[in-house]
């Protein structure tokens, strides 16, 4: 009986409780559909769950933000791809590469930006800390300070 224990518990102990390139992968898989919901959440107008996604210190100026600019109204995105996704060394952070067509009105012109958001892993949750381009610059433009994840 011992034997037989053994050889099926063997394999078992040789892959360990669970191999890094699991727990990346699994990483990279959550901040891939964090970053596709918020792309989806703003596009569909709704600043307000698209603020969930946010690091806490940016949530309330985005949707104060949002409102001052009455994007609700004024702001289309009419499409965006992800392009690019690279988790960092340590799996704490990632970047996105992403194209965002999007119009805001009074200027019927169409933009198409290549932005670059960095998503932090706090407490578990991909959150978007910055975005260097597109329309919620004004927020996500400004360098993201780690004493910020702290609700205030």
């Amino acid at each position: 009986m011992r034997p037989l224990f053994l050889m099926l518990l063997a394999p078992l102990l040789a892959t360990g409780p669970g191999c890094a390139h699991t727990r990346r992968t699994e990483s990279t898989a959550g901040l891939k559909r964090a970053a596709e919901l918020f792309h989806q959440r703003v596009r569909w107008k709704d600043y307000r769950s698209a603020a969930e996604l946010l690091v806490p210190g940016r949530r309330k100026p985005f949707t104060e933000a949002r409102d001052r600019a009455d994007d609700e109204k004024n702001l289309t995105i009419s499409d965006y791809e992800l392009e690019q996704l690279t988790l960092s060394e340590d799996g704490l952070s990632g970047t996105l590469v992403s194209r965002v067509h999007w119009m805001r009105l009074p200027s019927l012109a169409e933009q198409s930006h290549v932005v670059r958001s960095e998503f932090v892993l706090l407490h578990g949750q991909w959150l978007l800390a910055e975005q260097d381009k597109g329309p919620f610059a004004d927020v996500l433009g400004a360098p993201w300070d780690p004493g910020e994840a702290q609700p205030r």
